[in-house]
């Protein structure tokens, strides 16, 4: 991933964010760490115009 402002990484930089974000939660988990990541994936599929259901199918 290239160094400098979010607004500079490519969405495929996003992409391997978001994945390893997912790959942390545990399935049907409201645990404080789960709602985080859930948070920050809200963030990053609003960041791209997406919701966060779109977003989960561009990272399967």
């Amino acid at each position: 991933m290239p160094a400098g402002t979010p607004d500079e990484w490519l969405f495929e930089d996003w992409q391997l964010i978001a994945r390893a974000l997912t790959a942390a939660t545990h399935e049907n988990c409201r645990c404080y760490n789960c709602d985080t990541i859930g948070a920050l994936l809200g963030d990053i599929a609003h960041y791209w115009d997406l919701d966060e259901n779109e977003l989960a199918q561009l990272l399967h």
